[in-house]
């Protein structure tokens, strides 16, 4: 099989994961001959190589969970760690107007604006 590979396929190819599992899950040696083989090397696609993604959410959320916001709802934290995480640096007047008009809107606040 990896001389398949060799002969077959470009050095792009052969850097791309998704490439590579396609490429075994639809080996017809490998199926037919070595099925529990090919099941191993599949499985062994789903276990992550790093912690790193794990430990910088725990941090994030560490960050994000102080004492003081330790009443936040599961949800609520979820998005916030979303909009942390996946939002862009720095938000624009207009995103801010409109995420504070959404605020307001919401239900009655005991705070004037």
């Amino acid at each position: 099989m990896a001389c398949t590979f060799r002969r077959n396929a470009t050095t792009e190819q052969l850097d791309d994961p998704q490439f590579l599992l396609q490429t075994i899950r639809e080996d017809a040696v490998l199926n037919h001959d070595y099925p529990a083989m090919q099941y191993l090397v599949l499985l062994s696609a789903l276990i992550p190589t790093s912690t790193a993604v794990v430990v910088r959410v725990f941090s994030l959320m560490n960050s994000v969970c102080t004492p003081l916001k330790s009443s936040l709802k599961q949800q609520t934290l979820e998005h916030i760690l979303r909009v942390v995480h996946c939002g862009p640096e720095q938000l624009t007047s207009a995103q801010l107007d409109k995420a504070f008009a959404r605020f307001k809107q919401i239900k009655d606040r005991m705070i004037d604006f």
